[in-house]
């Protein structure tokens, strides 16, 4: 999964460099993945751009996997579409970025014991950051949680990730991780 998340920041960033290069018009912008509607308008500006962006990616293609907290290692993903949601919202100052992704038909398998998994995997992901010149200051939230589970006890993996960072003005970066749980249920 870690692959598909640095690809997944590369195609941010990439989207975000388009948006942000664009000059302001009087005109909305209208794309079939735009749609204003999808933030409360109460939160936009007339003059704010959003941008919609959403996914699927079938996770059965050889080299995908996830960790097992049961195991340390980690093991074969075999079934699962992996839906990626996003939302970019310009305005005169800021982006924002609010990404959901999730599986669905989550299939796994571990390649050592022959064990089978049933899996679920959520991830809640946000940044904003200034547009105005070197886009920082930047903060970043986010949560992950991914169930693996099989039938028995003392083997069914769970992992629970909250974290937090920022960049400050002067480019000095804080992480903080919070609720961080790997354990074997």
């Amino acid at each position: 999964m870690k692959k598909f998340k640095l690809s997944t920041l590369l195609l941010a960033v990439s989207v975000l460099m388009v948006i942000t290069s664009c000059k302001k018009t009087e005109v909305d912008p209208v794309t079939s993945k735009s749609s204003a509607t999808d933030v409360s308008q109460n939160t936009l500006k007339s003059a704010d751009l959003v941008e919609h962006y959403r996914e699927t990616i079938d996770l059965s293609s050889p080299g995908w996997s996830e960790f097992n907290a049961c195991s340390g290692g980690y093991i074969k993903i075999t079934k699962g579409i992996w839906h990626v949601d996003m939302q970019f919202t310009v305005s005169e100052k800021k982006v924002t970025m609010i990404d959901h992704s999730n599986v669905s038909d989550y299939k796994l398998i571990d390649l050592t014991t022959g064990v089978e998994y049933t899996g679920s995997y959520v991830s809640n992901y946000s940044e904003i950051f200034d547009k105005t010149g070197t886009g920082i200051p930047d903060t970043w939230t986010g949560t992950l949680k991914i169930l693996l589970t099989t039938p028995g006890k003392g083997n069914n993996g769970v992992l629970l990730v909250d974290y937090h960072g920022t960049v400050t003005a002067d480019g000095v970066w804080r992480v903080y991780f919070s609720n961080e749980r790997s354990v074997c249920q």
